[in-house]
């Protein structure tokens, strides 16, 4: 038996002792539906600050070309831009473009980084994606080996987040038609073995029991967030608010 933190199958209860519904996700249109997090995106800036971002989702078979899990970006450089996304081949792909125009922290030449296929199967998945503060990013596909990029000199800041589609100077571009369950954020490069926890075997976990705590912790549609606000239980909260979404988002299904 492992010694992973679970949610309890019955009894369930939140870090603030309230009821807790592990059993929902947010059900995003794939056409405008996003939530904001603006509170949270100061964490990412690839001068010298070390992050890794989890999130559990699910998407059924696409011919999209590309759907925005997550985006960070900047009101006032709309060049930044940072966003992992899944691709019409069902890989993943991430984009990382600095501050000013030809700066491109991450891939080549502008070009984004691709790993994994086939993750829009109608399964729910799990992606990690960290950065070590300087040189690499690493991306773990559902708790695997980490596949690493190399992250080049430039500066990339953000005050936009955004999950279930990519904001930019208030528009909104590659929407996801996907379900959302959690989404957490960690100032540090967690470790293999704290994937391994965070992925806890394809069941998903109370990541604030976890030895590395999140700063920001998004669980969609939890039973104790009022619609549309998405309450944050990181050590840092910082809600976020849903847009062009009705409270019928919230759908039953979540990972195991």
């Amino acid at each position: 038996m492992n010694s992973f933190p679970q949610w309890s199958p019955i009894g369930k209860t939140s870090i603030s002792g309230k009821p807790w519904d592990e059993t929902t996700s947010y059900q995003f249109d794939g056409v405008d539906d996003y939530v904001l997090a603006n509170g949270a995106a100061s964490v990412i800036d690839f001068n010298n600050d070390p992050h890794s971002i989890s999130t559990w989702f699910k998407m059924a078979p696409t011919s999209v070309s590309l759907s925005a899990l997550w985006a960070f970006t900047n009101s006032s450089a709309t060049i930044s831009r940072y966003w992992l996304s899944i691709a019409a081949s069902g890989a993943v792909v991430i984009y990382g473009w600095g501050n000013s125009s030809g700066s491109y922290p991450v891939g080549s030449g502008g070009a984004p980084v691709t790993a994994g296929s086939g993750l829009d199967d109608n399964a729910w998945h799990n992606l990690v994606v960290t950065y070590n503060g300087s040189s690499a990013l690493k991306l773990y596909i559902d708790g695997g080996s980490p596949n690493t990029f190399t992250v080049s000199a430039g500066t990339l800041t953000s005050d936009t987040l955004a999950f279930g589609a990519r904001r930019i100077s208030g528009a909104t571009s590659y929407a996801a038609n996907a379900l959302l369950f959690q989404t957490t954020i960690y100032t540090s490069e967690v470790s293999s073995d704290q994937v391994a926890l965070i992925y806890n075997g394809g069941r998903s976990c109370n990541e604030a029991l976890l030895p590395v705590k999140p700063a920001h912790f998004y669980r969609f549609g939890d039973g104790d967030s009022s619609f549309p606000t998405v309450t944050d239980y990181g050590s840092s909260p910082a809600n976020g608010t849903a847009y062009n979404m009705a409270s019928s988002a919230v759908v039953q299904d979540a990972p195991p």
